[in-house]
């Protein structure tokens, strides 16, 4: 009689805990999924290389963001990254309308400026 008692109560402990699992499960909160990657900043965007300067002038955009620079009006540009820059941007050089194409992904700080007229400048500041 005592073994039944025991398988019964082993039974009945099973049963309460399986219960328990199903009844935890359904009234869990479903873990928070991060923002999407574009949130806040562009998926991509365009600079415009025109009047002597870069337009916009600062960029801000998240990790996997390609960037395109349009040369509109500057003759002979070539975009290359400052030193000390997570990853080196280096266009060929850039005649208008030509466009050059670079995709982010390493987050940082980018400052860049066109080799044959180093006061045309601009920064692209990468997030993660």
């Amino acid at each position: 009689m005592r073994s039944v008692v025991t398988k019964t109560g082993s039974c009945v402990l099973i049963l309460v805990l399986i219960a328990f699992c199903i009844v935890a499960g359904c009234t869990s909160q479903p873990a928070e999924s991060p923002p999407p990657k574009s949130a806040g900043y562009p998926a991509a965007t365009t600079i415009a290389i025109q009047n002597g300067a870069m337009n916009p002038p600062v960029l801000m955009a998240v990790r996997g963001t390609t960037v395109t620079w349009i040369d509109e009006d500057v003759p002979f540009c070539t975009i290359k990254s400052d030193p000390g820059v997570p990853d080196s941007i280096m266009s060929r050089v850039l005649n208008p309308p030509q466009v050059y194409q670079f995709t982010f992904t390493l987050p940082g700080e980018y400052p860049y400026h066109c080799m044959e007229q180093p006061a045309i400048r601009g920064t692209i500041i990468v997030h993660a």
